[in-house]
């Protein structure tokens, strides 16, 4: 069973992340789903991005999940990829 994470800051720590509507139910641990909600917290906070209904957002979410799919576990790698990921190329 998926747990939905919570937005951490927030009055009511009730919010569901835009990420857990794209995580395939039963494919991943909690401790996965924290990995993926901490990198997507961090690119986002990064990338300066905070309407979380903009496209850029979703496609962050779900690049995410692909790169935890694919056996990246760390948190801060996974941001790192996002942000290599996103710059123009020549940078």
């Amino acid at each position: 069973m998926i747990v939905p994470a919570t937005m951490e800051g927030t009055p009511s720590g009730g919010m569901t992340m835009p990420i857990n509507a794209h995580i395939p139910s039963g494919c991943f641990s909690q401790d996965e789903i924290d990995v993926m909600v901490a990198a997507f917290e961090r690119s986002l906070t990064l990338l300066g991005l905070k309407d979380r209904n903009d496209q850029a957002v979703t496609k962050i979410a779900k690049r995410i999940i692909e790169l935890a799919q694919q056996g990246e576990t760390e948190s801060g790698a996974i941001a790192a990829r996002i942000l290599a990921e996103r710059q123009p190329s020549g940078q």
